[in-house]
């Protein structure tokens, strides 16, 4: 009867794991397919109001565990004070010193991945007595000093806002700049990325700067289809740095299409994501408050042969914690941790279990399709 019951009880946890596997591959598909979102918020004042606050919110926080964003605004306003937010709590953040210039650079930087959303920064601006209708502020964040707690840097969308005053209202959608997303293998030469401008409102000046991987070379700047009339200002060769473009034409254009294609060589020792961040400056003339979707080239991971975690079974009680391992192959690949129970919190990014209550709960460990278990039990507290 005892050994009866003792293999009824091993199909049962059986049953179980094939149970939680494939959801877990699928939960790991779609946080994948989530888009980091950074978004300014837009606020209306009057000219000459004082205390104006705009926020810069993350949603889809994919596990920062470090941040550099830059932070330009309209001549009409005055950064007057930055107040780090809710999101990175566990991180510092290194705002510059008063008198605030303009573009501002703003760093959070941690030793653990923080994947919370919320209010990154508040941003509190005085407005120009003579300002009038909208005075915009922009932010990209610079890949080279972004990215997650595996390394990787982040491609993230900007939904950029500002400042509406007198009879300035928001109407129809916001521009939208798109950087595509390419592929590319590890010593690549001649990858082009495009930048496209949609739901144009007719420009006529635009400053865009656009920064890059350090695993990207950029060779090559090519005016696009939008302002055709107008000759883009751009730097000279060999590019160095962050690229600063400009066009500035007699009359507007409402053309929606490509503005600019880079081309890139990629680095021999590049992986992961290599991502391209572009942002308008609003004293480029257009007061712009667009949509910028990120892209860059990515480097695709290798297949996964297999995934296993290095303790199927763990026993803790309530309060103690342990850090699970998975061995993957080929090595090198990103897992992704998850728990069916709230038993048991895991940190999605290093596989950091913590007993919450007394119960059991699955912890899955999920790379590449593939996936591994482990059945953790808590007792009662210590």
């Amino acid at each position: 009867m005892k050994k009866t019951l003792s293999i009824l009880c091993i199909l049962a946890m059986i049953l179980q794991l094939l149970a939680v596997l494939p959801a877990a591959a699928a939960e790991q598909e779609e946080e994948e397919n989530k888009v980091p979102t950074v978004t300014v918020s837009t606020v209306k004042a009057k000219p000459g109001d004082k205390g104006v606050e705009v926020t810069v919110s993350i949603e889809n926080n994919p596990g920062l565990i470090a941040l550099m964003m830059r932070v330009a605004y309209s001549k009409d306003l005055t950064l007057t004070g930055i107040e780090k937010g809710d999101a990175l709590s566990g991180s510092s953040m290194l705002p510059p010193e008063k008198p605030y210039p303009n573009p501002s650079y703003l760093l959070w930087d941690s030793m653990e991945a923080d994947a919370v959303d919320g209010v990154l920064v508040t941003l509190t601006f005085d407005v120009s007595k003579k300002a009038a209708g909208v005075c915009a502020v922009t932010v990209s964040c610079d890949p080279v000093n972004s990215f997650d707690g595996y390394g990787d840097e982040c491609m993230l969308t900007v939904v950029n806002g500002g400042i509406l005053t007198g009879k300035a209202a928001e109407s129809g959608d916001a521009p939208v700049l798109t950087v595509t997303a390419v592929e590319a293998k590890p010593g690549d030469k001649g990858v082009e990325v495009t930048v496209s401008l949609g739901n144009n409102p007719g420009i006529k000046n635009l400053k865009l700067n656009a920064v890059y991987s350090s695993g990207l070379t950029l060779t090559g700047i090519t005016q696009g289809k939008v302002l055709p009339d107008t000759a883009m200002k751009a730097p000279k060769k060999p590019y160095e740095g962050p690229a600063t473009l400009s066009w500035e034409a007699k009359k507007a254009d409402a053309e929606d299409g490509v503005l600019v294609t880079l081309t890139f060589d990629v680095s021999k020792k590049a992986s992961g994501a290599c991502a391209v961040a572009v942002s308008c400056d609003p004293d480029g003339g257009g007061e712009l408050m667009p949509t910028v979707v990120g892209g860059g080239i990515t480097i695709p991971e290798p297949a996964v042969t297999s995934i296993r975690i290095t303790s199927s079974r763990k026993t803790l009680r309530v309060g103690q914690e342990f850090t699970l391992r998975a061995n993957v192959q080929p090595e090198g690949v990103k897992v992704t941790w998850s728990s069916d129970s709230d038993a048991v919190s895991v940190d999605s990014v290093t596989g950091r279990i913590t007993a919450k209550k007394a119960g059991k709960a699955v912890i899955t460990a999920a790379a590449g399709g593939k996936t591994a278990a482990c059945t953790v039990t808590v007792n009662g507290r210590s």
